[in-house]
C-alpha cells in the first residue's frame, strides 16, 4: 500500500484545489485526505464512538417523547441494500455543576436498533410491528415516525398514511451524507446521545426487550463513518435524521445555544 501527501502531487493539481484543502488543515479528515494518513476507524469517524454517553443507572429514564427513525433501501427487494430502524427516547437528564446547581438537559437514549435486508412487504410489516410494540409499551403512539422521503420511503410514507400512521417525510435537501453527519455531530459531542452498554446487566435484567446486539453493530458503524462511498451508512442515516429532527423541533438544545456573545445572551 502506498500513501502520500496531496502536496507531493501539487504540480498535477489545480491551484483552486489547494484553496479548498486549506479549510481542512488540522482536521482528521484533512489528515486522511490531504496527507494520506491511515487512521484507526474509531478515531477517524465523524461521529466518534467515545462521544456516546453510557447509561449506567439501574432504572431507565422516564421517556417524554418517542421517535422511530428508518433508513430504507432504495429498492426494497431481497437482494437490495440493508434497511435500518431505530427507536429513540427523549428524556430529561439531570446534571449538577460545580456549585451544586442542578440542570435539566433533554437528551436521547437509543432503546432499540435493527439492520436487515427486507423485501418491501417485509419492511412494511416490520415497521407496523414496531409501531404496535412501542405504542403498547409506552401506552401512547410514537411522537414521530421518521422516514427519508426518497426511494422506497416514498411508498412507505403513503402506505403508512393509508393505515392511519402519519410518518414524517425527512427531506435532506441538497446535503450529502457527509454534510448531514457534520451538521449533527455537535449534538453527539455535547453529550446529548446515550446508549445502553453491554455491561449494564441491571437495566437489561429489568427490561430485556430494550437491549439487543444490534446496538453494538450500531456503535461500530456510526463510530467509523467517514463519508467514504465504501462506508456502511444505513444506521448512520437513520440516526442522523432523527437527531436533526429533534434539534429542528427544539427538543434538543446545545450548550452553545445559550453562550453569550459579547454582552448579549444567546438563546430563547
Amino acid at each position: 500500500m502506498t500513501t502520500g501527501s496531496s502536496h507531493e502531487n501539487r504540480d498535477n493539481l489545480d491551484p483552486s484545489f489547494f484553496e479548498v484543502l486549506r479549510h481542512y488543515e488540522g482536521t482528521e479528515l484533512g489528515r486522511q485526505e490531504i496527507y494520506g494518513e491511515l487512521l484507526d476507524p474509531a478515531e477517524s469517524g465523524i461521529l466518534k464512538r467515545v462521544w456516546f454517553q453510557q447509561w449506567q443507572e439501574y432504572d431507565l429514564p422516564h421517556i417524554k417523547r418517542l421517535y422511530i427513525s428508518y433508513d430504507t433501501a432504495m429498492k426494497a427487494e431481497a437482494n437490495s441494500d440493508y434497511s435500518a430502524g431505530q427507536v429513540w427516547g427523549l428524556f430529561n437528564k439531570e446534571t449538577w455543576d460545580e456549585a451544586g446547581v442542578m440542570h435539566i438537559r433533554p437528551s436521547l437514549l437509543l432503546l432499540h436498533a435493527w439492520r436487515k435486508k427486507l423485501t418491501y412487504p417485509e419492511l412494511k410489516e416490520h415497521i407496523l410491528d414496531d409501531y404496535e410494540i412501542w405504542t403498547k409499551r409506552y401506552g401512547t403512539e410514537p411522537d414521530a415516525i421518521i422516514i427519508e422521503d426518497k426511494g422506497s420511503g416514498i411508498s412507505l410514507i403513503q402506505d403508512l398514511g393509508e393505515a392511519g400512521i402519519n410518518a414524517f417525510p425527512y427531506n435532506p435537501g441538497r446535503e450529502n451524507k457527509l454534510m448531514r453527519a457534520h451538521v449533527v455531530s455537535d449534538i453527539l459531542h455535547d453529550g446529548l446521545v446515550w446508549v445502553l452498554p453491554r455491561r449494564n446487566k441491571a437495566a437489561r435484567a429489568r427490561d430485556t426487550n430494550i437491549f439487543n446486539p444490534e446496538i453494538e453493530s450500531f456503535l461500530s458503524e456510526v463510530g467509523s463513518f467517514t463519508g467514504n462511498v465504501a462506508d456502511k451508512d444505513d444506521q448512520v442515516d437513520a440516526a442522523v435524521q432523527c437527531w436533526q429532527y429533534a434539534r429542528e423541533t427544539g427538543d434538543l438544545e446545545l450548550t452553545t445555544d445559550y453562550r453569550p456573545i459579547g454582552n448579549k445572551p444567546r438563546g430563547k
